[in-house]
């Protein structure tokens, strides 16, 4: 990946668990996915536990807490419906079933 590409946090955080089934720890996700983000300072593993943090809390959020001490693994039913929803769009758009047809009148033309 170029230098100017740069994910954001939470992609980071997809990119690294996904097609992982275990649960990894905020040091762990850390680790990984720091130098695919652009994140400077002191403190990078603080941010990713607060995005961690916040997803778990929603319902259909990214990830859900796994355990104690900053332990999260992806939400499956998210992370699928995304995929679904993703391949439905694609799908919509070459079926030639959902074209839209010329409009006949009920009514005999004769009248």
């Amino acid at each position: 990946m170029a230098a100017a590409e740069k994910l954001t946090t939470k992609a980071a955080i997809e990119q690294v668990m996904s097609g992982k089934r275990k649960a990894m720890t905020v040091a762990e996700i850390a680790e990984a996915a720091i130098p695919l983000t652009a994140l400077k300072g002191k403190t990078p593993k603080q941010t990713f536990y607060s995005v961690l943090y916040g997803e778990a809390k929603k319902a259909d959020g990214l990830v859900v807490k796994a355990g104690d001490g900053g332990v999260f693994k992806l939400n499956g039913s998210a992370a699928s419906r995304r995929r679904r929803r993703r391949r439905r769009r694609r799908v919509r758009g070459t079926n030639p079933a959902h074209q839209q047809k010329s409009f006949v009148p009920p009514w005999p033309s004769w009248l």
